[in-house]
């Protein structure tokens, strides 16, 4: 493994780049290009606010700026995605699933009542039961792809010390897995929600008998769900669908992953050259 410790010689760049009242925190992993090992020093004031960052190679010098913009890319969309990872998939790992295994529950013991005068909801019934399915099993999916991750972060943390790009396409692949399964998430959630809503409708009628306890949850369940497709689900759908000022984004439906992941590229490569590179410091 190699030495992702300061030197002095990192030590002493790092303090002629320093700006007055700055902290600065050098990141304990470097990426390899194939000739050199590049490291990111992140100077902040307070309140954590990022004001510059710096590139340092193995022997704490700062190459030049043009030199630095590639390892720099991608030191930082590494961070990014570890950083995503931790505050964003772990959690969702631990998503309550248990209004989902009630509301399927409720419809299928009382199934055979609601469709004695209501048979025109076979169809709607059989595609909730069956989204149903698919979402239980969505944190556990999840906590496969967190789990890959945090393998391939540990792998360097614990064994090398540094990433190449054919490392970081790898964790890339993995990490759009799950953009993947969240898009597709959403469109099959906005799809169904007409669904969602006959059966509402028709268990607000009083001529299905069914006891009223249950019938008042699995109304309330269905709220509940058709609430957060509109709100929610409409927000993180748009987040791949449009741009920061609303322009529509191109997402071939027979291809979902490479558009994603194309997309995401496109945007994170605006946001460094536009907003990370002014705040690099070698010259």
């Amino acid at each position: 493994m190699i030495n992702v410790k300061p030197t002095t010689n990192h030590i002493k760049t790092i303090k002629e780049h320093k700006r007055f009242l700055e902290k600065w925190d050098m990141w304990d992993f470097a990426y390899f290009d194939g000739k050199d090992y590049y490291f990111v020093v992140v100077y902040t004031r307070r309140g954590g606010k990022i004001t510059g960052y710096l590139i340092l190679n193995k022997d704490g010098y700062a190459p030049p700026q043009e030199q630095v913009k590639s390892p720099a890319y991608h030191l930082i969309s590494y961070n990014t995605k570890v950083h995503n990872t931790i505050t964003i998939l772990v959690p969702r790992t631990k998503s309550n699933v248990s209004p989902v295994q009630l509301m399927s529950r409720l419809i299928t013991t009382y199934k055979n009542e609601i469709l004695k005068d209501h048979s025109y909801l076979t169809d709607s019934i059989e595609k909730i039961l069956q989204r149903n399915s698919e979402v239980e099993k969505y944190p556990e999916v999840i906590k496969e792809i967190a789990y890959t991750l945090g393998s391939y972060q540990r792998h360097i943390t614990r064994k090398t010390g540094f990433f190449d790009k054919e490392f970081l396409n790898k964790m890339e692949d993995e990490f759009y897995k799950y953009d993947e399964l969240v898009y597709k998430y959403g469109i099959r959630e906005r799809e169904i929600i007409e669904d969602y809503e006959k059966l509402l409708h028709a268990l607000q009628m009083d001529n299905i008998d069914i006891n009223r306890k249950d019938k008042n949850q699995l109304i309330k369940l269905l709220r509940s769900r058709i609430s957060s497709i509109e709100k929610n689900l409409k927000k993180s759908l748009e987040s791949y669908e449009k741009d920061e000022y609303g322009k529509e984004k191109f997402i071939d439906p027979n291809n979902i992953k490479d558009s994603i992941v194309e997309n995401i590229e496109k945007s994170g490569r605006w946001d460094f050259q536009n907003i990370i590179m002014a705040k690099i410091r070698n010259k």
